[in-house]
């Protein structure tokens, strides 16, 4: 599995070039729980992590899990990367 820092560096660039999206669950976690996408674009630029990513065998993807404190609200934010994509995916907001 790839090292934490390597993860977080692809996060960050996806964050700064735009090459993320969101899925259909995260964007329905972020209206019920009021967290906006600049909030989580916050997360993806910032947010630090506090456990080793994940595999999602499911997805084929590593998830990594971003906290993040905005505008006075602790959230995290899990971001699936896979191998070889452009594109990280935000797969759910808490």
């Amino acid at each position: 599995m790839p090292h934490d820092r390597h993860l977080i560096k692809i996060i960050r660039e996806a964050a700064k070039t735009g090459s993320y999206r969101f899925s259909a669950h995260a964007t329905q976690r972020m209206k019920q729980r009021k967290i906006s996408a600049s909030m989580v674009l916050k997360a993806l630029e910032k947010g630090t992590t506090d456990r080793e990513p994940e595999p999602n065998a499911k997805l084929g993807s590593i998830e990594v899990k971003l906290n993040h404190y905005c505008a006075g609200v602790n959230y995290a934010v899990v971001v699936g990367i896979i191998d070889n994509e452009v594109i990280v995916t935000v797969v759910t907001v808490f």
